[in-house]
């Protein structure tokens, strides 16, 4: 994948009219149906006990040859289902396990969610491993309080957390002082590392747990700011270590810090920033060809690609550093993107273009797409469909938008984008997309990089 960059307003370059319906147009509208048997895009079925918001956060853990996805509901008042997909392009639309804050001890759903491969749970003296596993909430477990996991077989346990989480999120959230807001994410590796950001308290919180751990590690704000940990990201580099991101949208911010296997703490490296919103959203992911994943950040209008290998390279800072794009070494700006609009799909400048965030090798080359949520997007006229805009990242012009993705019976405020996750269907990787303004979440099976004649694609 080629390295590029096009300077301007820090990279803001949207792609064009012409050439996003020059790419669609060669292709079927069918692909967009979730109507009728083995369609193209699946819908799962919300579970009746599922309060509401059903679609607000999404995370998949992969074990095998099998998918699980979590869909979480309103966070603070609602509960979650996992949904499994097998190989061949299979799915269940119906739920394998709605036992997600279903009741029972204390339970209160996260912002966003986090899904393991493999998870180290409690169990002998140094702990055992099971499969397909999600952190969700704030909560109680039978062995303690603090962030709530459960895994394929329904075992639940509890992470424990930095005294000052304890003391300044868990116990207070416990007792029902206020709603929490927490939000969590994992990388893309089997035995990955969980990230968790809790925003708008005193101090702001943000924490770690390494791959295989249940000991977690603090990630101290370098300043103060409500907004910290309001967006967070876990990335693979070299030598098993990670490349940990923590936003501060408020202020248009991202912190880094890395993290190298046997040490005690993370070191901070920098911090990005200087655009309004910077921040909004992250993913992680594999965009350029190298083994280290790469950082994706939104912020009000732009998506930047950087790369990882260079981002994990920066040297250890203290204080509170310059948060910078434009101090950053030659090669850590791939690209950056703005919206972009094809014949169906119109309403960039309200369409919230980059409040979700995904990184999926949808064409099976070994370097992924960026997926970008637009959930204010007017959709053949419908308005706040939503929809998943697909950028290949790739060649001379890797800020081209490459597909959209909608549903064909969009209602208006469904919102689709708000939330996205990457499924595995056999070998190829397929997106979902929550569109929780109508309670839906959608897995789209096809794209145009959509390998060969899959199955469901028409």
């Amino acid at each position: 994948m080629a390295t590029h960059a096009r300077w301007g307003r820090w990279g803001l370059v949207s792609a064009t009219l012409g050439v996003a319906v020059a790419v669609a147009s060669g292709c079927s509208w069918a692909r967009f149906s979730d109507v009728g048997e083995d369609a193209p895009v699946l819908l799962f079925k919300k579970p009746d006990k599922l309060k509401g918001g059903f679609g607000v956060s999404l995370a998949t853990a992969f074990a095998g040859d099998t998918t699980r996805v979590l869909v979480g509901g309103a966070p603070n008042r609602s509960r979650g289902a996992s949904f499994q997909l097998s190989p061949g392009q299979a799915a269940q639309v119906d739920a394998v396990d709605s036992g997600f804050c279903s009741g029972g001890p204390a339970c209160m759903m996260a912002n966003s969610v986090a899904g393991l491969g493999l998870a180290r749970v409690p169990g002998g003296t140094s702990g055992i491993q099971l499969e397909q596993c999600f952190v969700f909430a704030i909560g109680e477990a039978g062995n303690g309080t603090g962030l709530v996991a459960r895994c394929r077989d329904q075992t639940e346990y509890a992470l424990p957390v930095p005294e000052d989480v304890d003391r300044h999120l868990i116990q207070p959230a416990l007792r029902g002082e206020e709603p929490i807001a927490l939000y969590l994410a994992a990388d893309k590796d089997e035995l990955a590392s969980v990230i968790a950001g809790a925003p708008e308290q005193v101090p702001a919180l943000a924490w770690f747990y390494p791959p295989d751990s249940m000991t977690p590690i603090s990630l101290p704000p370098p300043r103060a700011d409500l907004s910290f940990g309001k967006a967070v990201a876990s990335a693979r580099i070299s030598g098993g270590g990670r490349l940990l991101a923590v936003a501060a949208p408020g202020e248009g911010n991202v912190y880094l810090y890395r993290w190298r296997p046997g040490q005690a703490e993370a070191a901070l490296l920098g911090c990005l920033g200087g655009q309004a919103g910077l921040g909004r959203a992250l993913a992680t992911g594999r965009v350029t060809p190298d083994a280290v994943d790469d950082l994706v950040v939104s912020d009000d209008r732009t998506v930047y690609v950087l790369n990882g290998e260079v981002l994990s390279e920066l040297p250890e800072t203290t204080g509170a550093p310059t948060c910078t794009l434009a101090g950053l070494p030659q090669g850590a700006l791939v690209t950056s993107f703005g919206c972009g609009t094809e014949a169906s799909v119109e309403g960039c400048e309200r369409s919230l273009f980059g409040a979700a965030l995904e990184v999926a090798d949808l064409d099976g080359d070994g370097d992924g797409e960026v997926l970008v949520g637009a959930p204010l997007m007017t959709v053949r006229g419908v308005g706040s469909a939503g929809a998943v805009l697909v950028y290949d990242v790739e060649g001379e012009r890797p800020f081209n938008l490459h597909d959209v993705l909608f549903m064909s019976s969009a209602e208006e405020g469904d919102q689709l984008g708000r939330s996205l996750a990457v499924a595995r269907s056999g070998a190829q990787e397929v997106v979902v997309a929550g569109a929780p303004g109508n309670e839906k979440t959608a897995l789209f099976f096809c794209s145009v990089f959509t390998p060969g004649l899959a199955p469901r694609c028409p």
